[in-house]
């Protein structure tokens, strides 16, 4: 429940909790207020403050997923820019986060936990600045997990879109990469075999 009165006078109550270091308490304060005073001013700041705070404490998912309540609710309301750019942070520190450490053991990574924070970067700003380089995380991803038709696409459809862009090249030898693995894993598969040569062709030919 809010400890204020106001939204005006909970967004400086919080605001003060979270100057102070008091960050947890902070946070509740700031979700208080955009439960109680949803369709306010003060309610967004309090939105966003509130994921900072959970992206400041490590907490990398929720503050996605809080970021994106920003989006969800509150469209042309807020810097989409700065926004945007707090998911694609948390997204690359997902894809390259270590789990399972104990004591020297460095952990394992997974980049699959990543792929669905980078698709929804790339539904949230289709055109972003960006995006050329969410398409090929997801491609990245996908490729890692296996996923070698899927990688295909997604590098594919980057080439399609930004054929210009820096990443067009690496995105067509990793495509060819993914045909392939593919066609090693069905020697006897001809058709496959050929789709991968031409792939490394066009490659030759495009990006000389």
């Amino acid at each position: 429940r809010p400890a204020k009165e106001t939204p005006a006078a909970q967004l400086a109550y919080a605001a003060a909790l979270e100057q102070s270091g008091r960050l947890r308490k902070a946070g509740r304060q700031y979700r208080a207020l955009v439960h109680r005073w949803h369709d306010t001013p003060q309610a967004i700041k309090a939105q966003r403050a509130y994921a900072g705070i959970l992206e400041d404490r490590g907490k990398l998912d929720a503050a996605f997923d809080e970021y994106q309540y920003l989006v969800d609710f509150y469209a042309g309301r807020f810097d989409y820019t700065d926004v945007l750019e707090h998911q694609f942070r948390i997204a690359h520190a997902v894809m390259n986060r270590r789990y399972g450490g104990l004591l020297f053991l460095p952990g394992f990574k997974s980049p699959g936990r990543a792929l669905p924070l980078f698709k929804q970067i790339a539904e949230n700003a289709p055109t972003w600045s960006r995006a050329p380089q969410v398409q090929f995380y997801i491609g990245v991803i996908q490729e890692d997990e296996n996923e070698y038709a899927a990688a295909i696409d997604a590098y594919e459809e980057l080439r399609q879109r930004w054929p210009r862009h820096e990443l067009a090249a690496a995105a067509a030898y990793r495509g060819a990469g993914c045909l392939v693995e593919i066609a090693d894993r069905s020697p006897r598969d001809e058709r496959g075999c050929q789709r991968a040569l031409e792939a490394l062709a066009g490659f030759i030919r495009d990006y000389p």
